[in-house]
């Protein structure tokens, strides 16, 4: 269980330097390689589908809970 969260932990730190090396990347303190765009980019949209799968796991619920209560 814990193995878990030490790797999304993991994940989610080499994700925010990423972002930190791509704005320095883009003010021009570092050159800018490509690995670090990919992992922004990958990050970000797992973001997005995870954010979206707790969407529609909510909304699912609350609209059987409507159901159930309208029966």
């Amino acid at each position: 269980m814990y193995f878990r969260y030490r790797l999304l932990i993991g994940a989610y730190l080499i994700w925010i330097t990423a972002v930190i090396l791509l704005i320095c990347a883009q003010v021009g303190l570092l050159p800018l390689y490509g690995i670090v765009e990919q992992t922004v980019f990958v990050g970000a949209m797992i973001g997005v589908v995870i954010g979206a799968v707790r969407i529609l796991i909510r909304s699912a619920t609350r609209l059987r809970t409507l159901v159930n209560d309208y029966q």
